[in-house]
């Protein structure tokens, strides 16, 4: 087996933890050494990928889509373990994770999923949200899949599918109520502030969703400061979401790029349109690319009757232009968009 997985904080601990823990436990009476050792190693080093992932406020780095990837596979481990062994090792108790499937559901909304990252926008059923609303007693959790069930022609591709009725089956489908609050916020490696005004699915809805963070983490963009806005079943502002992978790599090697997946900021990964942040609806100075490894930090939280949104200061990724850049980015009175940008050259102009 290549262990490199082991060391990683991404979603590939997850899925290659996951899937080995899964099979150890089905071979474990005959192959008792192997499995065991297959199972200490998925414990001992999970845990910091999980912490790492999800502390503090439950918020998925890298994005939409590959929280359902990820997390898929761990809440696969995790049911295993409490189904087989009766714990899973404390590993469900890391902070944040038992808000996970709240951030998820507030990442869609009427027009689609936030698709910062390499995610798309296509809203889809996911195994995770399942286990969460199981586990937390919280069958609002599924309210968006129930939605997407519903009301497309959505066929759930899923190869793990069949795994959802073990969750299900405890779950009254009939008592699934809207969620309760319109403003999600979170920290971590990707911030994010989420406003869903409506939960109706028709042109009532009103929602602003804006992301922080650095360029730099795992499927990232050079993003820090974009958002997207729906309203009045349009949505006026998004984010064109990911590059092909196969085709972006087969480029690369054509050119001789070199690596696809560099992260620098010298990186030929950010020479795709759909990666940097002049094609993201964010600050750009001098036509220069982020510091991909500044923060965009979110300094402020707006939550109030009439107002709702964030202020996000993006100066770390702009600092080689202007030495203040500071979005403010909110919904007055539940609906009209309001996006006004405070900037401080690095220099008096002629």
């Amino acid at each position: 087996i290549n262990e490199t997985f082991y060391g990683k904080t991404t979603n590939w601990n997850q899925v290659c933890n996951g899937g080995l823990v899964c099979a150890a436990l089905a071979i474990y009476e005959k192959q008792q050494n192997r499995a065991q050792k297959i199972i200490d190693n998925a414990l001992s080093t999970n845990k910091t990928c999980m912490q790492t992932i999800y502390s503090p406020t439950g918020n998925y780095p890298e994005g939409y889509g590959y929280w359902s990837y990820g997390t898929g596979y761990e809440v696969l481990m995790l049911s295993a373990l409490e189904s087989t062994v009766h714990s899973d090792s404390g590993l469900s108790k890391v902070t944040g994770f038992d808000k996970t499937a709240e951030w998820l559901l507030y990442m869609a909304g009427p027009n689609g999923a936030f698709s910062f990252g390499d995610n798309g926008s296509t809203m889809t059923p996911m195994l995770a949200t399942w286990y969460f609303a199981d586990k937390y007693n919280n069958p609002s959790l599924v309210f968006n899949d129930l939605y997407v069930l519903e009301n497309s022609n959505y066929v759930w591709h899923d190869r793990l599918l069949p795994m959802v009725l073990a969750f299900a089956s405890r779950i009254d489908l009939n008592n699934i109520s809207k969620p309760s609050r319109s403003v999600w916020a979170g920290e971590g490696a990707s911030p994010v502030v989420l406003i869903r005004n409506g939960w109706n699915w028709d042109e009532s809805d009103t929602y602003l969703a804006i992301k922080g963070g650095a360029g730099n983490v795992s499927h990232g963009h050079l993003d820090g400061g974009s958002f997207i806005y729906d309203y009045n079943g349009v949505r006026w502002a998004d984010d064109i979401g990911p590059q092909t992978y196969a085709t972006a790599e087969k480029t690369f090697a054509e050119l001789g790029w070199g690596n696809f997946w560099s992260r620098g900021q010298n990186a030929k990964r950010w020479t795709c349109v759909r990666l940097n942040n002049l094609y993201h609806n964010t600050i750009t100075a001098n036509d220069a690319l982020h510091t991909v490894g500044g923060v965009a930090r979110i300094t402020e939280v707006i939550d109030k009757a009439d107002e709702k949104g964030a202020v996000v200061d993006i100066s770390e990724n702009l600092s080689s232009h202007l030495s203040k850049a500071v979005r403010t980015i909110k919904l007055q009175n539940n609906k009209d968009l309001i996006v006004s940008d405070d900037i401080t050259t690095t220099s008096s102009l002629p």
